[in-house]
């Protein structure tokens, strides 16, 4: 009798079994979990069968499926160390034949199933860890008869390829879904662009509708379309970029559906096939139009304030606050107006004239100050040519102050030209006047002109400067009048025309 028993069971179970593959063979996901369960649960005689899975590294379990059925279900996970089946996420079974409500009464699962004995095997998932349990359960003690933990092995082998298959589905959705978020609430530009067989737009980012006015309709209805808004200028580029497998960096000029400009900075990425072919692109891009048009713009006034620098003949230098010179351009004449040829990194004591020095430091201290203009004029002693310089100082910020010097010696002459007129023509006058009076050497009225600026002292440089003649020509006079007079020196010459009343009053 027993051993009909026993062997009634074991045709019971391989029906059973037989009947779990076949109804489980051809179904995948949730379908699979409910029909697996069900059959568990008749086949090992118990009131419930379930599957749950780890997540967050095995501190938390859910339930995936249960037999019987629940209309409301355990929609929320909980915590692995207060579930019946948590210690096998060691590997290991987990059996407890009584009062397990009792062991676990944070198990939310135990009391939904009023479960009293209890018993789960691990399932594994491709990393060779377990991903989850499957188990049974019963109001009284399950039956000792049956080889529930061998048969529980065999189904749970399925059992952790699907939870895998589950959760990596569930992680592409969660990530579309993100994707999804991203593309739609970024202002950043997503394309994707197939090559082969045929072109076409696969996906366009809402937020290239909004930039070129182009529906997102008329870009998949039109492969073309993305060519023709590239600027004329850039088609061939963009020709040879698709003809191209390589990834990279683009900006482009791309024009709007109503005429307006755009700058996409953007990475194409190409996307091959098993055998390497590149059968569609990736592009990620961003509107820089706002940025490139002011970079543009920047560029354009670098060049004008430098095209300005090289035609303003001064020589400019920029100060810090220290006294330091920052930056120099040079003038665009011959004179150098400052004693070093160099400033730059020299303080400005070192680059003006010694006995300017104390102005330049005083005016300069007033600009930082009152941030206000200071100006001032110097010759440079050791400069054989006597020239005269102007300096601006100007401020160029808190700290920053701006340095302007010209040479000024041609407007400077220029100014004392009138002054150096009159003069010269009071002198002729009282020469020619004295010509005709008293004249016992002969004497040229240039050259009495001459002779009266020699007795008031003055050079060569100064007569030539007086009467507008080259010094060259000033030292002819002398000569000639040295010689009328038969005298050796200047000296001498002054001192017998003042005796012979050959001088002007």
């Amino acid at each position: 009798m027993a051993s009909k028993s026993a062997g009634d069971q074991k045709e019971h179970i391989e029906g059973t079994l037989f009947s779990l593959i076949s109804a489980t063979a051809s179904v995948v996901g949730a379908d699979y979990f409910s029909t697996s369960v069900e059959h568990l649960a008749d086949a090992l005689e118990a009131s419930s069968a379930f599957i749950c899975e780890f997540f967050e590294g095995g501190e938390h379990v859910s339930v995936v499926a249960c037999w019987p059925a629940q209309e409301q279900g355990l929609t929320s996970a909980f915590l692995a160390a207060d579930s019946a089946g948590g210690a096998t996420r060691n590997g290991a079974p987990v059996h407890h034949p009584g009062k397990v409500r009792q062991l676990f009464p944070c198990d939310p699962m135990l009391e939904m199933l009023a479960l009293g004995s209890f018993l789960a095997v691990p399932v594994y998932g491709s990393t060779g860890r377990p991903n989850g349990f499957l188990g049974i359960g019963d109001e009284q003690r399950l039956n000792a008869a049956l080889p529930a933990e061998a048969i529980m092995r065999l189904v749970a082998a399925r059992a952790g390829a699907e939870i895998e298959r589950m959760q990596a589905e569930r992680q592409i959705r969660e990530q579309s879904e993100l994707l999804r978020m991203f593309s739609e609430r970024s202002e950043d530009i997503i394309l994707h662009y197939r090559i082969l067989p045929t072109p076409a737009v696969e996906y366009v980012s809402p937020s290239f509708e909004r930039i070129t006015q182009y529906s997102t309709d008329e870009f998949y209805a039109d492969p073309m379309l993305l060519l023709r808004m590239v600027h004329p200028d850039e088609r061939d580029e963009l020709q040879r970029v698709i003809a191209g497998d390589q990834d990279r960096s683009m900006l482009w000029r791309y024009i709007t559906k109503n005429g307006e400009t755009l700058w996409i900075d953007g990475r194409r990425i190409a996307i091959r096939n098993e055998a390497g072919q590149v059968v569609a692109y990736e592009t990620m891009g961003r509107d820089v139009t706002a940025q490139r048009t002011a970079q543009l713009a920047a560029q354009d006034l670098a060049a004008r304030q430098q095209f300005l620098l090289e035609a303003i003949p001064d020589s400019i230098v920029h100060v810090g606050g220290d006294g330091r010179i920052l930056d120099h351009k040079p003038a665009t004449g011959s004179g150098l107006p400052f004693t070093a040829e160099q400033p730059v990194g020299r303080h400005v004591s070192e680059i003006f004239p010694y006995d300017v020095v104390g102005l330049v430091l005083s005016r300069l201290a007033l600009v930082f100050e009152t941030q206000t203009t200071q100006g001032l004029r110097y010759r440079r002693g050791d400069d054989p040519e006597d020239r005269v310089y102007e300096a601006r100082l100007a401020p160029a910020g808190a700290d920053r102050a701006v340095i302007l010097v010209r040479d000024i010696t041609a407007a400077d002459w220029m100014t004392k030209e009138e002054d150096r007129r009159n003069v010269r023509d009071e002198l002729e006058v009282e020469a020619e006047r004295r010509v005709d009076l008293r004249n016992p050497y002969n004497l040229t009225v240039r050259e009495f002109t001459v002779l009266d600026l020699v007795a008031r002292g003055a050079g060569d440089k100064q007569i030539a400067t007086d009467l507008g003649i080259s010094v060259f020509t000033v030292g002819k006079h002398v000569s000639n009048i040295l010689g009328k007079m038969g005298v050796a020196s200047r000296t001498e010459a002054s001192v017998h025309a003042a005796q012979e009343g050959l001088l002007g009053g």
